[in-house]
């Protein structure tokens, strides 16, 4: 790896740090604790003056949750991402709504973003106008496809779903409703859904008054 490349991989990683930091922050300062360095060093790192050794590359990419992969790979073919291991970490309505406001609220924070969807099943942040929908759609998932062990003798309440999950599901629909997106609908949709509904009633997943 030539200079040229070095300062470009670095400041990238210093680029991201700066979005993970708030208005009020000093990076260097900042750099500064989590590398235990001194200000001048980390701000002599800032300005690339002096090269981030590999440790400290792995803990500023550690602490800030930056993907190392992303900044030196080519952006134009390689795609990482963040993914919740339900079979480690556990499953719940309100894990999950919250995972994905996280993501919602830092897709609205970026300028310029456009999402775009397409939906041949349940759009699921429509769906957000109707907690009953999402509550149904995730036991499915995660009965028939995850083959969660609690969920194996569970049945659905279609009411059962607390006021965290609730009040999740309604800031959820907000951001969206605040994004600029793009919904390409199947003409198939809920389709799929509606016999899910049929196979749980069959097979008695429902909880009976």
């Amino acid at each position: 790896m030539n200079t040229r490349q070095f300062i470009e991989i670095q400041s990238s990683l210093f680029l991201e740090v700066k979005k993970a930091l708030s208005p009020t922050d000093s990076i260097g300062l900042v750099l500064s604790d989590v590398l235990s360095i001194s200000t001048d060093a980390a701000y002599r790192r800032l300005r690339n003056e002096t090269a981030l050794s590999i440790e400290e590359v792995a803990l500023v990419c550690s602490h800030f949750n930056i993907s190392f992969d992303a900044l030196i790979q080519n952006r134009e073919s390689k795609i990482s991402f963040d993914f919740l291991d339900v079979q480690h970490a556990g499953f719940s309505l309100e894990s999950y709504l919250s995972g994905i406001l996280t993501r919602m609220k830092q897709l609205l924070a970026n300028n310029h973003t456009r999402l775009y969807l397409v939906v041949n099943n349940v759009h699921f942040f429509q769906a957000l106008n109707f907690p009953e929908i999402i509550h149904f759609r995730l036991f499915f998932w995660a009965k028939s496809h995850l083959f969660l062990q609690e969920y194996k003798h569970k049945k659905m309440d279609i009411h059962a779903y607390s006021k965290e999950a609730y009040n999740l599901g309604r800031e959820t629909l907000h951001v969206y409703n605040l994004l600029d997106t793009v919904e390409l609908v199947d003409r198939e949709l809920m389709r799929g859904y509606l016999r899910q509904i049929l196979f749980a009633m069959d097979v008695r997943w429902f909880k009976e008054d």
